[in-house]
C-alpha cells in the first residue's frame, strides 16, 4: 500500500510505448510478480481502490467461499443456477460470464460484515434478529443494470426438509422512488411460482455499507412458506425473474432463507 503516486508498468519494459502504465494513488494497493524471480522487473496484476478490496480480490490464507454449484451437507438450499445473467470483471468474485453461478453465503448465514453480492463489495452492516444466520444467495449486482436483460436464477432446497421460509431481500429504493411499487415489484419476481401477494413484508429489515464507495442500501424483507418437493417426492425449482423497475433499475433483490417463518 502506498503513501504517495507512482508508475507502475504492467510490461516488464516501461520504456516500450505500448506498455500500459498504471498509476497507483494514495492509499490504493496493488499485487506484483517478479519475473524470474527480479526485484527489479515487478509486473503488475491489479489495482485495488483500497486495502480493504485488495484483501479481496487477493485472499491470504482464507478458505474461498463456496460457489452455488458446490455441494455441501446440512445446508437449506440444495442448488442454485444462474441464465441470462451479464458478464463482467468484478471482485470479488473476479471474471464470470452469464451463466455463472452466484456465491452462496457461509456457513453464519447473514449477519453484520457478510458479504452481500457476488460482484460488489457490499457488506451487511445491520439486521433485525430475525434474519441473523439466515442462508442466503449472493446475487450479481451487474444483472440489474440492463433493464432489457431477462436473466433468472433458479433454487432447489434440501430434499429432508418439507417446507422452508423462503425470503426476497428488495432495495428499498423501489419505494422511495417509486412509491406503491414494492410489493408489484416482489410479485414480478416470483411470478414464475406464486401469486401476487402471497410474499408478504415481514416487517424485516437489512442494511449494507460499501466499504470504499462509504454508500449503503437498505432491504426489507418478504417472504412466505414454500413446500421443497412435489407430490412425488421430487424438488421443487423456484425460478425467480429480473425486478424490471426502469430507467434506474435499483430494485436488485437478495433470495435468502430460514428454516421456518420468523416468530411474530
Amino acid at each position: 500500500v502506498f503513501n504517495g503516486v507512482v508508475e507502475l508498468a504492467t510490461k516488464t519494459e516501461p520504456e516500450n510505448p505500448k506498455s500500459l502504465m498504471t498509476r497507483l494513488g494514495i492509499g490504493q494497493a496493488a499485487r506484483v510478480h517478479m519475473t524470474n524471480g527480479s526485484s527489479t522487473s515487478p509486473q503488475i496484476e491489479r489495482v485495488a481502490a483500497s486495502p480493504d478490496e485488495f484483501i479481496l480480490q487477493f485472499p491470504i490464507d482464507v478458505p474461498k467461499t463456496r460457489r452455488a454449484e458446490e455441494p455441501e451437507s446440512e445446508r437449506l438450499i440444495a442448488s442454485v443456477e444462474r441464465r441470462g445473467g451479464a458478464a463482467s470483471d468484478r471482485v470479488p468474485i473476479g471474471l464470470f460470464e452469464g451463466e455463472t453461478a452466484p456465491l452462496l453465503g457461509d456457513e453464519g448465514g447473514l449477519r453484520p460484515g457478510a458479504p452481500l453480492y457476488s460482484d460488489r463489495i457490499y457488506f451487511v452492516a445491520s439486521l433485525d434478529a430475525a434474519l441473523q444466520g439466515a442462508e442466503y444467495v449472493r446475487p450479481f449486482n451487474s444483472d440489474k443494470e440492463d433493464e432489457q436483460r431477462e436473466y433468472e436464477i433458479t433454487v432447489t432446497f434440501a430434499p429432508d426438509r418439507k417446507e422452508v421460509y423462503l425470503m426476497l431481500l428488495v432495495d428499498d429504493r423501489v419505494e422511495s422512488r417509486t412509491p406503491g411499487q414494492q410489493q408489484p415489484t416482489v410479485d414480478r419476481i416470483v411470478s414464475r411460482f406464486a401469486s401476487p401477494g402471497d410474499f408478504v413484508d415481514s416487517g424485516r429489515d437489512l442494511r449494507a455499507d460499501h466499504t470504499v464507495k462509504k454508500a449503503s442500501q437498505s432491504f426489507s424483507a418478504f417472504g412466505m412458506t414454500v413446500p421443497t418437493k412435489d407430490a412425488f417426492g421430487k424438488p421443487i425449482v423456484y425460478t425467480f425473474s429480473p425486478a424490471k423497475q426502469p430507467p434506474q433499475n435499483h430494485s436488485h433483490y437478495i433470495i435468502a432463507i430460514l428454516p421456518e417463518a420468523p416468530s411474530e
